[in-house]
């Protein structure tokens, strides 16, 4: 693909940053990324469209360890 699948071309901007829109559009407030793989390249990507940014330094043991880490993130 050439990039992280997060930073590729979608809808007029990058992957992240349309999820990003679209939750916001939703109405969702509290919007968490959650990152571990080129998480320095993603991340102020993510910040900058508005998504607080969660690190899961265990994120190649598997996607479970991603969700246990943004739910605690999460009041």
């Amino acid at each position: 693909m050439g990039s992280p699948k997060p930073l590729l071309p979608w809808g007029g901007a990058t992957l992240i940053e349309y999820d990003i829109r679209q939750l916001q559009e939703a109405g969702v407030g509290d919007i968490v990324a959650v990152l571990g793989h080129h998480a320095d390249e993603i991340a102020p990507i993510a910040e900058a469209a508005g998504a607080r940014v969660v690190y899961n330094v265990r994120y190649t043991t598997g996607r479970a360890t991603s969700l246990a880490a943004g739910a605690s993130a999460t009041p």
